[in-house]
C-alpha cells in the first residue's frame, strides 16, 4: 500500500490561502491601525475643541494627522458641530489600496467622536 502523496492539489489550494491571507493582511492592518490612531487623534481633539472654533477644530484635526500620522485629511471631509455641553466631529477618511494586475479598491471610513462636557 502507498502512503498519502505530499504534493496535491488540496495542498496547493491550502497553501494559496495562507499566501492571500498573508498577503491581505499585510495590506489592510495598517490601514487599520492608522484607522484606530486617527480615531484617537479626533477623540483627543474633541476634548480640546471646547475652546475653540469649528474652523480651528479642522485646522488642528489635519494638521495633526498629516504631522503625526502621515495622513491626508481634506478639510471638507470633516465637520464639527458645538453645541452648549458637547462636541461631535465626523471625518471621512478615504484610503485607497492598490493590488497587483491594476486593481485598485478605494475605502471610505467614516469617524465620529461626540464628548459631552459637564
Amino acid at each position: 500500500m502507498a502512503g498519502p502523496r505530499r504534493f496535491n492539489l488540496v495542498n496547493i489550494f491550502i497553501y494559496l490561502l495562507i499566501g492571500a491571507g498573508f498577503y491581505l493582511s499585510f495590506q489592510y492592518v495598517p490601514v487599520f491601525w492608522k484607522k484606530q490612531q486617527l480615531q484617537e487623534l479626533i477623540k483627543e481633539e474633541s476634548y480640546a475643541a471646547k475652546r475653540k472654533t469649528p474652523e480651528q477644530t479642522i485646522e488642528s484635526i489635519v494638521n495633526s494627522a498629516q504631522r503625526q500620522l502621515a495622513v491626508a485629511l481634506d478639510p471638507e471631509d470633516l465637520k464639527v458641530e458645538k453645541f452648549s455641553d458637547r462636541v461631535r466631529i465626523s471625518v471621512l477618511w478615504r484610503v485607497t489600496i492598490e493590488h497587483p494586475f491594476d486593481i485598485v479598491v478605494a475605502h471610505n471610513f467614516r469617524l465620529r467622536e461626540e464628548t459631552v462636557f459637564y
